[in-house]
């Protein structure tokens, strides 16, 4: 299946996050990723610790009420033949769809030969400050 289309890549990717599915989650980044936020950085090289960091952010949203994702493309721009640099706003939402907390993110994509892109850096911008309840400073993103 191709998904060469941001839009449908990052439903995709908001759909194995809805479906607490660190493993599919993880699927969609290309190793080594680059993961950021304004007190996180972190270069991840191996499948495994990717999936449990995922799984880690994952679990700690599900416990702070969120359980849906919703990503609203604001830009997307090519970079060069094979990158994309896409931001979106993410709307995080509770069991009955209600948004409970937004925040911005940049991704980094790369198409690969078999028509699929791939996260290479995501940076998550808690520009809200909306985050901040869930994940306190001194405990880390992930």
């Amino acid at each position: 299946m191709s998904i060469l289309n941001p839009a449908v890549f990052l439903n995709a990717y908001a759909q194995s996050l809805n479906n607490q599915d660190a493993v599919q989650a993880a699927s969609f980044f290309m190793l080594p990723t680059v993961i950021m936020s304004d007190h996180l950085r972190r270069v991840v090289n191996e499948q495994e610790k990717l999936e449990q960091l995922l799984g880690t952010f994952i679990g700690k949203l599900k416990a702070g009420g969120i359980s849906q994702f919703k990503p609203m493309i604001n830009q997307t721009m090519r970079l060069s033949d094979t990158l994309l640099f896409t931001n979106i706003r993410w709307q995080l939402c509770d069991e009955n769809g209600l948004s409970c907390i937004s925040c911005a993110a940049s991704y980094t994509m790369q198409e690969m030969p078999n028509e699929q892109l791939k996260i290479i850096i995501a940076v998550i911008d808690d520009d809200k400050k909306q985050l901040e309840h869930i994940f306190p400073v001194s405990q880390g993103l992930l």
